[in-house]
């Protein structure tokens, strides 16, 4: 998957939970994107990095969850 991981304060990982659309630059297929997906969590969990799901199933529900994140990170990192 990938060799080497930046040390990034949290990752955010988008679950497969929106409709599949192939608009020609994708190389995953609708299967092979679940399985993608499980091989990455397996990865992060494994190399112990920081990191949350994102399920929502439409795309302002996941804007709002990632900044959600982003900013309780933030937040605990600069201690306000």
């Amino acid at each position: 998957l990938i060799d080497e991981f930046q040390d990034f304060d949290l990752y955010l990982v988008l679950a497969p939970t929106v409709p599949f659309v192939q608009d020609g630059t994708r190389v995953l297929d609708s299967m092979s994107r679940v399985q993608f997906h499980n091989d990455l969590i397996t990865t992060l969990r494994s190399k112990k990095k920081p990191f949350v799901v994102i399920n929502e199933t439409d795309y302002k529900a996941r804007k709002i969850a990632c900044l959600a994140h982003v900013n309780d990170a933030v937040s605990k990192k600069l201690k306000w």
